[in-house]
């Protein structure tokens, strides 16, 4: 089952095997293509390695199966804001604002830009961190 795999991917990824988290990521998505814990756990992947781009398309794939999860919502703000893409992330962050205030208070260096989101995001302790998802 693509949760199984995917589970065991996140537990790869949190020890810092991404090669095997990867496969197994991927493996999830064989069985169901439209699993989006493994789309971004992918997109968390390229991430880590600061492929943004590779990063967003994961990210976009999995918003577009999971649109009002926290989590992906989460992530493309932040992938747009590494992008300077500040509409895009704002309007990802709204969105979690509604959805999640609680999770949206940790990142609010989002809804800043340039240098003065840069120092928020240092004081935050959140910058380069990414959160795995594990189930649906």
């Amino acid at each position: 089952a693509p949760r199984w795999r995917n589970a065991l991917g996140v537990l790869y990824a949190r020890y810092g095997l991404h090669e095997k988290a990867r496969a197994q990521f991927a493996n999830a998505l064989e069985t169901r293509s439209s699993y989006y814990p493994a789309l971004l756990n992918l997109g968390n992947l390229s991430y880590l390695r600061e492929h943004y781009e590779e990063a967003l398309g994961y990210y976009l794939k999995a918003h577009g199966h999971a649109p009002d999860n926290s989590t992906v919502l989460l992530a493309v703000a932040r992938i747009y804001h590494e992008l300077e893409n500040y509409y895009g992330a704002a309007k990802a962050y709204r969105k979690l604002q509604e959805k999640n205030p609680q999770i949206a208070s940790r990142y609010s260096y989002l809804a800043l830009r340039g240098d003065e989101a840069g120092r928020a995001a240092e004081a935050s302790g959140v910058k380069g961190e990414v959160v795995w998802a594990d189930q649906e």
